[in-house]
């Protein structure tokens, strides 16, 4: 593999689009930061087009592997004296390269295998209950902020300093983005769904809470129902996702997601140089 050039770029993009949901936080982070970006979720990357092998990451150090059946072990030069945060990818290929590189030994907060989920938008379900989708930032902001930081201890596995610090950077983000919404039933809201990426034809969900005292009610369910819904008359057609839990796989096969594959999900509790 070698580092990608300028004129790679339609190609990785192209590639990419080919397994387009295994590679929606690659493409979500081009879709929002584009090329040479110093922000932390801009992207680089490293390719072997003979092979269609596309290796991402993250300015922030996020691995990314697009590379089927690759060289993992070629990796690791490559890689010498970055620093590494974790991984996202297809369980096969992202277990491979964290142990080519020495890293599935590194303590994370969150280190999960989790089934992948697909929807084909004309198949959506949208359950009858009450409630609708508001604004984001139409809610209470002291509110939704509990919730991600609620969210970030209980899914993301994070300590209370790192979930405050995931809080504090995301509330702001969600509020300007038009990504999240939130379900109010009777006036009050009880939990709140959005996008972790965005591409034209179809969104990655990402982000769904609802806090213990409003579970077991289908509120999930329909608050994610009802968004995608709103994007389907946009122009999406397609929805991806991991399921965190299985009452959370349930929720969502009520509404039509079926699995595709397994995603693993990996985020350590400090970068580790790669030597």
């Amino acid at each position: 593999m070698r580092a990608a050039h300028d004129t790679d770029q339609i190609w990785i993009e192209a590639r990419l689009r080919a397994d387009i949901e295994t590679s929606m936080f690659s493409l979500g982070n081009l879709a929002e930061h584009g090329w040479h970006s110093d922000a932390p979720r801009a992207m680089q990357f490293w390719v072997n087009r003979d092979a269609g092998h596309v290796l991402g990451v993250s300015n922030e150090g996020m691995l990314m592997p697009q590379m089927a059946g690759g060289d993992f072990d070629a990796v690791r030069p490559i890689l010498k004296g970055h620093h590494i945060l974790g991984g996202l990818g297809e369980t096969n290929q992202l277990r491979a390269l964290l142990s080519a590189l020495g890293l599935e030994g590194q303590r994370a907060p969150m280190n999960e295998d989790e089934p992948q989920l697909s929807l084909d938008l004309v198949d959506l379900v949208v359950p009858d209950g009450p409630g609708k989708l508001i604004p984001f930032e139409d809610a209470d902001p002291s509110l939704t902020y509990r919730w991600r930081k609620a969210y970030a201890k209980e899914v993301m596995g994070m300590d209370d300093l790192r979930a405050t610090k995931i809080a504090d950077r995301d509330i702001p983000v969600f509020a300007s983005s038009d990504r999240f919404r939130v379900l109010v039933v009777d006036g009050k809201p009880v939990g709140m769904t959005g996008w972790n990426a965005r591409l034209r034809e179809i969104v990655q969900v990402g982000g769904v809470y609802v806090p213990p005292e409003f579970r077991m009610r289908g509120h999930a369910r329909r608050a994610l129902a009802l968004h995608l819904n709103e994007v389907r008359q946009k122009g999406v057609t397609r929805a991806t996702l991991c399921a965190a839990n299985s009452s959370a796989r349930r929720a969502y096969e009520a509404i039509g997601f079926r699995q595709i594959g397994q995603f693993t999900i990996t985020q350590f509790y400090e970068t580790v140089l790669i030597t």
